[in-house]
């Protein structure tokens, strides 16, 4: 699917925050080459342990600006913290790293696409700081940019995903949990602004014809010089 952007595009990448461990729920997500990224957003992901919150930083490789009708397939990641009220109780029954992949429904003018994220395997213990995930994928599809003046905007939404949580020195051991997260009202989910501009036609403005006014044309009256040499010259010596 190509992403036509006809106005002003609303691309949400609804994975653009992503991928969560349930009973030890765990949001992951998605995510310019100047790495534009979205405010600190929080979800609310329905784990084993019930309803938990997480917060996700969402980050695409979109650029700034693009040319109209040229086309760019951004790499979408995102930084989610998952709280120790999550991760300690997995902690304790001997669970201390996961690893996932998430599907990430984006809304395009409305309309959906699946943005398919993953993260490696990542380790935690039953500290107090959060399970820090880093997760990322390619759009399925590239964005097309529509005519000059327009706008593209993208903005992080809802996904669900699939963690496996295992134990260190136990290549056996797996659980597997299928999470869902929403993203909370009432925030400004923008991760990129990307302008399209109108394509240089390379010509330019400026008047610099080469036409100078120089009249070294060769057509002025030509009048002989005298070089005549005295026959002195061409004389012998006596």
């Amino acid at each position: 699917m190509i992403f036509n952007t006809k106005a002003r595009v609303r691309k949400a990448f609804a994975g653009a925050a992503a991928l969560t461990l349930t009973v030890g729920g765990m949001a992951a997500m998605v995510a310019a080459p100047a790495q534009a990224a979205s405010a600190e957003l929080t979800y609310t992901c329905q784990t084993s342990l019930g309803a938990q919150t997480f917060t996700a930083v969402v980050s695409t490789d979109l650029p700034d600006t693009m040319v109209e009708g040229t086309s760019f397939t951004p790499t979408v990641s995102a930084t989610v913290n998952v709280p120790q009220s999550v991760t300690n109780p997995l902690f304790f029954f001997g669970w201390n790293n996961a690893q996932g992949t998430s599907v990430a429904t984006s809304l395009v003018d409305g309309v959906p696409v699946d943005v398919d994220l993953t993260f490696p395997v990542t380790e935690f213990d039953n500290s107090e700081n959060p399970l820090v995930i880093q997760a990322s994928g390619l759009a399925d599809a590239p964005i097309v940019a529509g005519a000059a003046g327009t706008s593209i905007v993208v903005e992080a939404s809802d996904f669900t995903t699939a963690v496996i949580f295992g134990k260190t020195g136990d290549p056996d051991a797996a659980e597997n949990q299928s999470p869902s997260c929403v993203l909370d009202a009432d925030q400004n989910a923008v991760v990129n602004t990307v302008e399209v501009v109108a394509e240089d036609d390379g010509n330019g403005d400026g008047d610099g014809d080469g036409d100078g006014d120089g009249d070294g044309d060769g057509d002025g009256d030509w009048e002989p010089i005298d070089i005549s040499v005295p026959d002195s010259v061409f004389a012998g010596d006596d």
